[in-house]
Formats: C-alpha cells, sequence, structure tokens
C-alpha cells in the first residue's frame, strides 16, 4: 500500500488536483475513497497519451498535458530509464549514486505552467510527485495554496537532484500558508520520502507542538540511521557486497 493510499484512509477528500501524474496510478485508489473531481497533470507526451487513452471518457477527470512552476516557460525534463518515474525538471545529483541502474540519458521539451492559471473548482487535496522540483510548484500555486486543505509531496533530505528543496525548505515555506507536516515516511538509504501536510488551524496548540516534535524526529539524522540499520534492503546489500568480495 503506497503513501497516499494510506492517507487517504483516514482524511475525506471529494477533489484531488494530482500533479506528476505518470501513469495514473493512484486514479484507482481516488475513485475507491469517494473522490468525485480529478486533475491529472503530466507534462511527458507519452505518458499524457496514456492518460487519455485510460481516462478521457471519464468527465470526472481533467487531464492536462503540463508539468507546473513557478513561471510559464519551456523547459527541459530529464527522462530516467526507469519508466520515466524518476524523471525530473532538475538534472539528477545524488539520485545517481543511490540508484546506479537507473539512468538519465534521454530528454523532452515540457510545457510548464502556473497552476494558478488553471480553471479548478474545488479544492481539497494537491498530490505533488515532481522528483524534487515541489518547491517550484508550490510557488506556482500562487493564492490556490491556502485553499487546500491537504498537500502530498515527496520530500528529499539529501540534494537527490541539484539544487532540489530539502524537507526543512517545504516545512518553513508552507508554513507561511498555514500548512503543518503532520504525517511523514521516509525511504531506507534513499534520503527521500513523502509527507502529509494540513492546515495547522485543525489542531490544538498542544497538538500542533507535539506533530512539530514528531516531524523533526522523522527527518533527524538519528532516525535516518535508526531506519538504515534495521531496513531489510541495507542487510541484502551488504550481503550482496560480501558475495562479490
Amino acid at each position: 500500500m503506497n503513501f497516499t493510499e494510506k492517507v487517504l484512509k483516514n482524511i475525506n477528500v471529494k477533489s484531488v488536483v494530482h500533479i506528476g501524474a505518470h501513469l495514473g496510478q493512484e486514479v484507482l485508489f481516488y475513485k475507491q475513497h469517494g473522490v468525485d473531481e480529478i486533475y491529472l497533470f503530466e507534462p511527458q507526451k507519452q505518458f499524457y497519451n496514456e492518460l487519455l487513452k485510460k481516462f478521457n471518457s471519464d468527465k470526472s477527470i481533467k487531464i492536462h498535458n503540463f508539468a507546473i512552476g513557478s513561471k510559464k516557460q519551456l523547459s527541459k525534463i530529464y527522462i530516467s530509464s526507469n519508466d520515466g518515474a524518476s524523471s525530473s525538471l532538475l538534472p539528477p545529483k545524488e539520485h545517481l549514486n543511490f540508484y546506479p541502474d537507473i539512468v538519465f540519458s534521454n530528454e523532452e521539451i515540457v510545457k510548464v505552467e502556473k497552476l494558478s492559471n488553471f480553471k479548478i473548482s474545488n479544492f481539497d487535496l494537491m498530490v505533488v510527485d515532481t522528483q524534487g522540483y515541489e518547491l517550484d510548484v508550490l510557488k506556482g500555486s500562487g493564492d490556490f495554496l491556502e485553499k487546500f486543505n491537504y498537500l502530498i509531496l515527496e520530500i528529499n533530505l539529501r540534494e537527490l537532484y541539484q539544487d532540489n528543496p530539502t524537507v526543512t525548505d517545504l516545512d518553513e515555506y508552507l508554513s507561511k500558508y498555514g500548512f503543518l507536516r503532520v504525517k511523514t515516511t521516509i525511504h531506507s538509504k534513499k534520503y527521500f520520502g513523502d509527507a502529509l501536510y494540513a492546515k495547522a488551524s485543525k489542531y490544538n496548540r498542544l497538538q500542533v507542538a507535539l506533530l512539530k516534535i514528531k516531524s523533526d524526529i522523522f527527518v533527524s539524522n538519528f532516525c535516518i540511521f535508526l531506519i538504515n540499520l534495521i531496513h531489510l534492503d541495507l542487510w541484502k546489500d551488504k550481503l550482496n557486497n560480501l558475495k562479490k568480495s
């Protein structure tokens, strides 16, 4: 079960704006949990066409062939070999070390637009899966941003992509719009994960203080060390290295 599906089990949303939709893998989750208005944004032409084939007959789903950023422009996207799942508008950096089997040998020019320039009628949840480009997406959301009740963002602890924001940068920016990181998951060894942000006004002062402490612990160096220590992938890699030596 992925992070978004887990979150949907505990929140009530009727509309979703999904930026970086890829092949629309989460659409089934949205439908199963009562979402009746879905906006999909996918800049890569190949995957946009796949989304049209899958969902164009569904009037509850609006599909746009755009990347979302802080300004309108044409931009290069670095296409990854894992079926485009790690593609980004930012050049890969430490990603190349953590995932040496994933290469970025292809590029595509895509259209970038500000989210605030689209007609969106309802605001419940925004999901941003843009491989390090999350802060630009937020900056391009304008006044729309504070209308959302929830945000699900991919977060980075290291510079997996060149100049990508860290989770601390996202926390700081979103606090200006009244958002608080309330749930965090980190993937072992890879220094990235996912986070749910909600309006701080939903919680009392004590709850806000406790959530801030919990959020900081989850992305602390000590916590990352423990995650890596106990995660099976780490031991699997160590055993593989021993066999090779």
